[in-house]
């Protein structure tokens, strides 16, 4: 279709969710008084600290050793890790040259680079299906520590290996976010992590929902800011119920589209948000990851399912206008101090 239909948004928090003019644009999560946190508008992610590192102090259990002392591009790596959960080598490469950090010997670098960080235990491995020689990466605790330690943890849990089946979560949420950005310029893109630190360190003042992941991508008609979910598999009523009431009070976001892991959840996922209209997208995760922005996106409109090219749904919402949203946490991709102590 040529044209979206104008999505009725009057459901949202009684029509003042996403009806901003350009007079009303301010700057949201403001900047954090710790001075481990960077505040920027170029790159993102991870400043700041966790549990006990707040303070930027390594965990009192957490006795560095200069044996395990890292180069700097050993020391990206684990930060990438630890900011994206478990990835593939060719996904920390190209996270790698996201944030400007760029590496040639794509296999080579990276593998070498892993192979030392997981003889150190800052990294566990794991196949990623039996029978194939894909492989993903994730950081221990001792990686973790190792962050916190010099000062670089985000403020909240970044344990990837809690749920042994979280590691298909982040892999096709990698995916997913890395497609977008090999696509489009990207303002910033923010992984579940550091959402959640965000949303730690302001509070209300920040995003409504712990998403999965929240990008800002530069489009030749203007910039257009949305959530990520991934759904692998259909949720209870009650937990869409919950997810609604959040999104209802959304003010940052141009929208937020769920990539379903299979066609068949369309029809099963797509009724829970019937009003919250056509600020929620629903995309068929293996045709975007063929087709890009060429792949297929559903919405609600008049409670009847429409449809149109990605594309499309990004360059429309780019013309509106919307509160910025400034992330706190920014991956900057620095060496590691010399000394932890």
């Amino acid at each position: 279709m040529n044209e979206l239909p104008v999505s009725n948004l009057d459901v949202l928090a009684g029509g003042d969710s996403l009806g901003v003019t350009p007079d009303t644009l301010v700057t949201s999560a403001r900047a954090a008084s710790d001075s481990t946190l960077v505040t920027s508008t170029e790159r993102i992610t991870g400043q700041s600290s966790s549990a006990s590192a707040v303070t930027g102090r390594a965990p009192r259990n957490y006795k560095p050793s200069t044996a395990t002392g890292l180069t700097a591009r050993e020391y990206h790596v684990l930060r990438i890790l630890d900011c994206y959960g478990w990835c593939t080598p060719e996904m920390v490469w190209h996270i790698a040259n996201f944030h400007g950090v760029p590496w040639s010997g794509k296999g080579k670098v990276v593998y070498r680079l892993l192979s030392r960080l997981h003889e150190l235990g800052l990294v566990v491995s794991r196949k990623l299906n039996e029978g194939t020689r894909a492989i993903a990466y994730a950081a221990t605790q001792d990686g973790m520590a190792y962050i916190r330690g010099c000062g670089d943890g985000l403020l909240c849990d970044t344990n990837a290996q809690k749920d042994p089946a979280s590691i298909f979560h982040f892999v096709e949420l990698n995916r997913i976010m890395l497609r977008l950005v090999r696509q489009f310029s990207a303002h910033y893109w923010m992984t579940d992590f550091q959402v959640r630190s965000d949303n730690s360190l302001v509070g209300a003042a920040g995003l409504a929902k712990d998403y999965d992941s929240v990008v800002e991508l530069v489009l030749p008609t203007g910039h257009v800011r949305f959530a990520v979910e991934y759904e692998r598999w259909q949720q209870s009523s009650r937990r869409y119920a919950r997810v609604c009431a959040s999104l209802a009070s959304e003010k940052y976001l141009h929208m937020v589209i769920f990539f379903l892991d299979r066609p068949g959840l369309l029809k099963s996922i797509a009724p829970h948000f019937k009003r919250l209209g056509g600020f929620v997208y629903f995309v068929d995760c293996g045709q975007f990851l063929t087709k890009g922005a060429s792949a297929i996106a559903n919405y609600w409109y008049l409670n009847s399912l429409f449809e149109a090219p990605l594309r499309s749904v990004l360059e429309h919402h780019s013309h509106k206008a919307l509160l910025k949203y400034l992330p706190s946490h920014q991956l900057i991709l620095r060496p590691p101090p010399r000394s932890l102590g």
